[in-house]
């Protein structure tokens, strides 16, 4: 199910596109677009991106429906993300997590252990750049789906 907002500078149609490129994203995942909602706001909520009422009409259609997973086509902060899962109580993402879903699929495909070995150099290099006790973050091996890929044959 994908979810996006149209804002006061856009019009419907170019929000339809967008809403088309997401789902297109969506299928590259693997995942089969249900429905599309839309809700027209100046401004997105603080809370919840979209309003109570449009948040309803989504956990209703979610429970009807039984989705698995809620895309928002604009980029939701952590709390937004925490807020609609606790009351949609489903699995919510943005655009940019689904784009980052597609690239981590894409960089677990034959090419991934040079790809890997590469992003394992440019973190050494860039660890011992750090002054001591700050680390990258996310990026590890331990981190990514595809670790456990053996080089080629």
């Amino acid at each position: 199910m994908l979810v996006g907002l149209v804002h006061k500078t856009q019009t419907e149609e170019q929000s339809k596109e967008y809403l088309d490129e997401l789902a297109f994203l969506a299928e590259t995942a693997g995942a089969v677009t249900l429905k599309r909602f839309t809700q027209k706001l100046e401004h997105p909520d603080s809370k919840t991106f979209v309003g109570k009422g449009k948040l309803e009409e989504i956990k209703t259609y979610i429970q009807l429906k039984d989705v698995q997973v809620v895309v928002f086509d604009d980029e939701l902060s952590g709390s937004q993300i925490s807020n609609i899962e606790k009351i949609l109580d489903t699995k919510t993402i943005d655009r940019s997590d689904l784009i980052l879903e597609n690239l981590t699929d894409a960089v677990c495909g034959l090419e991934a252990f040079h790809v890997r070995r590469a992003v394992a150099v440019f973190v050494t290099v860039q660890t011992h750049r750090r002054p001591a006790g700050i680390e990258l973050g996310w990026v590890s091996a331990e981190n990514t789906r595809c670790h456990e890929i053996s080089p080629p044959v």
